[in-house]
């Protein structure tokens, strides 16, 4: 059978059923685990794109520089990388049916997810940078206005 070829290929350090067992429970725990974090991280990566592409398009300042962008890129990245690569699991994840050898790691919920919650969050972010914009540079939003105010460079830098 397919499950007789596949432990054949395994080396194992034990005579111990339990051991392959422990060992494919591992190995989904992770793979949720990536899962979780792509659709995180597409999310933010998402909202990030659009926000960007809402400034050129609109004129407004563009609200991230690419040294903010790798900044932001390493403090958001890696704290959940690390919390969901220590996450125990789901106590149901045994009893699922293993997935298909051409399944992608993002499925169709996940897709919908990551482009609901980015745009989610670039729209209360965009809202805020507006609200921002209009407080600090004299009630001005647009890149063309705020360059004519007195001391533009330090109020949208």
């Amino acid at each position: 059978t397919e499950v007789a070829k596949g432990a054949s290929a395994m080396i194992l350090l034990d005579d111990n059923f339990c051991s392959i067992v422990d060992a494919v429970h591992k190995g989904r725990v992770i793979y949720a685990g990536i899962q979780k974090f792509v659709t995180f991280i597409m999310s933010v990566h998402i909202a990030e794109i659009l926000q960007i592409f809402i400034c050129v398009l609109g004129g407004l300042p563009v609200m991230r520089t690419p040294l903010l962008i790798l900044f932001l890129v390493l403090v958001t990245d890696l704290p959940p990388s690390i919390a969901l690569g220590m996450e125990k699991g789901e106590p149901t994840l045994m009893k699922q049916m293993p997935r298909p050898k051409d399944e992608p790691v993002a499925l169709g919920f996940m897709w919908f997810s990551m482009i609901f919650n980015g745009l989610n969050i670039c729209i209360i972010i965009f809202i805020l940078y507006v609200v921002a914009l209009r407080h600090f540079c004299d009630g001005f939003i647009l890149q063309a206005d705020i360059e004519g105010i007195d001391d533009a460079q330090y109020k949208i830098e």
